[in-house]
């Protein structure tokens, strides 16, 4: 369909396309390209997708084809989308998205609102259900509704504590941590109607009392009285009860009293205590200790209450995803020069450093001899969009052709698969993207990792297979587990003490048994060793933040997998 829209012509090049070779696709020279990146906007519409060659579409990427197209590319690619599309009814959406010359413009705007109406109508419709569906034993009229976000955050402002979760900048507290949603949780469970209704008199009362010097005018009098009929009429708050949590001078009134130092209690993680509590010499066990010694404090008169509060942790999802990463053993262009093996990568040349230029890889002596020239004169780290600035270029050209990006030797190429079909088909694929990460023991019973890499798996009958290139360590004996990014596990060292605990992200150096992971609610990612005397536990974490030991098997291992072909 797309082919025939297009004329058969590559939306992007403007190369002709094989109809039959298109349709059989047995090579994939051709892929049906988003316009505008999925991930930005989820259209998956045909409004959102071109047929394109395979090569245009490696080389466009996470953009919009305007925006990695050169000037000459661009002009003629807009000739061909006004002649293909501009002058159709009902293709004026594509005309928008082809046209687009960067990922800030209207459209995501426009998504975004169209996003924010289908929460607002999901909601209402929530709501509604709740209130037909939801039936209470004593048959009692329970009202159901909604909270808006603003209010949202104007009660978490004037209800938290000001330095910790009631901080003007939400977005400074989402550096650090992430528990702001349970946060908002608990807010929201307090915005009962009567209760918002009493605080944001409170906050207007607080206004006129202190912007008449601290003096109980005939205003605020006036004030209060009409707030406290309105609030007993629509609320069936008596005036008794409204009456001292409306004239409060310093702290907004909320359905739990104090509610600021019970959620500091309770969710100011460790990170934040660091930050704002000065614990910053303390470990996270002892900050632990702290908590449970704070909550034994405050319900001094009801222990069993106080031991069965725990600090709560934030849940992730185990990614065991496949069908992402066969495009994390991504094909390198590896070249030979003076006996050894280098990854050669294009660069654009506004990227390019001046120190960069002995590794740009050419057999163009006049490119060589244009660089050199354009960042005469300019220090090592001078960037080519500095350099072209300086010099009043927009782009580089060499001998009457503009010269967007170059080939530049990235290092030496050591981890790499070579792939072979036959002598003269063959693809270099990178071995350090890892699907998982494998936990065995040795023969002398330690604790050992070794990487899975995306480049090695065969996915067959939707079962995942190692492939017969790759190599078990000699040292090999049996397996333990495998982590994969989301797996929340506790390191204990060979005493059985918590050595570290939290949640496995990523690889830092799999030859030192280095990993990347989060800890204790923190944004920060920290570096942690696995040792050979450590053991690993591995937990599930439900959305309440409660843990529970996984003692379940693994399943078929890969590691006994191979595939057949």
């Amino acid at each position: 369909l797309l082919g025939e829209e297009q004329g058969w012509v590559c939306l992007y090049s403007g190369k002709p396309i094989d109809k039959k070779e298109a349709i059989i696709n047995r090579n994939k020279y051709y892929e049906v390209d988003h316009i505008v990146p999925f991930s930005l906007i989820l259209d998956d519409t045909l409004a959102n997708k071109a047929l394109v060659l395979t090569d245009e579409n490696q080389f466009k990427k996470q953009r919009t084809p305007l925006m990695y197209m050169d000037a000459e590319k661009a002009k003629e690619f807009k000739k061909r989308v006004n002649a293909i599309y501009n002058k159709k009814k009902g293709n004026l959406k594509k005309y928008k998205y082809l046209m687009l010359n960067s990922l800030d413009e209207g459209v995501l705007k426009e998504w975004k609102s169209r996003n924010l109406n289908d929460t607002r109508y999901i909601s209402k419709y929530l709501v509604n259900y709740i209130k037909t569906n939801l039936k209470f034993k004593d048959d009692k009229k329970v009202h159901i509704y909604a909270v808006k976000g603003a209010i949202t955050s104007m009660m978490r402002k004037q209800w938290l504590n000001k330095d910790t979760w009631g901080i003007k900048d939400k977005s400074e507290l989402k550096k650090i941590t992430y528990l702001d949603h349970a946060v908002d949780a608990i807010v929201i469970a307090n915005c009962i109607p009567g209760y918002v209704e009493i605080a944001s008199l409170n906050m207007r009362l607080r206004n006129i009392f202190y912007s008449s010097g601290k003096r109980v005018t005939e205003e605020y009098i006036n004030t209060l009285e009409k707030g406290m009929e309105y609030i007993q009429r629509f609320h069936g708050i008596s005036k008794s009860v409204s009456k001292p949590l409306l004239e409060r001078k310093k702290l907004a009134p909320s359905l739990i009293p104090d509610l600021r130092h019970e959620v500091d209690l309770r969710v100011t993680d460790l990170d934040l205590s660091r930050r704002f509590n000065d614990f910053s010499e303390k470990t996270d066990e002892e900050i632990i200790d702290l908590f449970k010694l704070k909550v034994q404090e405050r319900y001094a008169n009801d222990p069993e209450f106080a031991s069965s509060i725990k600090m709560p942790l934030f849940s992730l999802k185990q990614d065991k995803r496949i069908n992402k990463s066969f495009g994390a053993d991504n094909p390198l262009s590896i070249k030979e020069s003076d006996g050894e093996k280098y990854i050669v990568k294009p660069v654009a040349v506004k990227n390019l450093k001046k120190k960069d230029i002995n590794s740009v890889r050419t057999n163009d002596p006049l490119l060589k001899e244009a660089l050199e020239k354009l960042f005469e004169g300019m220090s090592n780290d001078t960037t080519g969009e500095v350099a072209l600035a300086d010099k009043n270029m927009d782009s580089l050209i060499v001998n009457g052709t503009v010269v967007n990006k170059v080939k530049k030797k990235e290092k030496t190429a050591g981890n790499y698969m070579t792939k072979r079909i036959s002598d003269n088909n063959y693809t270099n694929l990178d071995i350090r993207s890892y699907y998982c990460i494998e936990l065995y023991k040795d023969k002398e019973g330690n604790t050992l990792t070794m990487g899975i890499p995306y480049a090695y798996l065969v996915l067959k009958n939707g079962k995942l297979y190692l492939s017969d290139d790759f190599k078990y360590p000699k040292d090999y004996d049996s397996h333990i587990d495998y982590l994969f990014a989301g797996d929340y596990v506790e390191i204990l060292n060979k005493k059985g003490e918590i050595k570290a605990s939290g949640y496995y992200k990523s690889v830092n150096a799999i030859t030192r048994s280095q990993f990347y992971f989060l800890f204790n609610n923190c944004s920060e990612i920290k570096i942690v060793s696995i040792t050979k005397n450590d053991q690993i536990k591995k937990y599930s974490v439900d959305l309440l933040g409660n843990k529970n030991e996984v003692r379940k098997k693994c399943g078929e291992l890969l590691s006994l997998a191979k595939a057949k072909d």
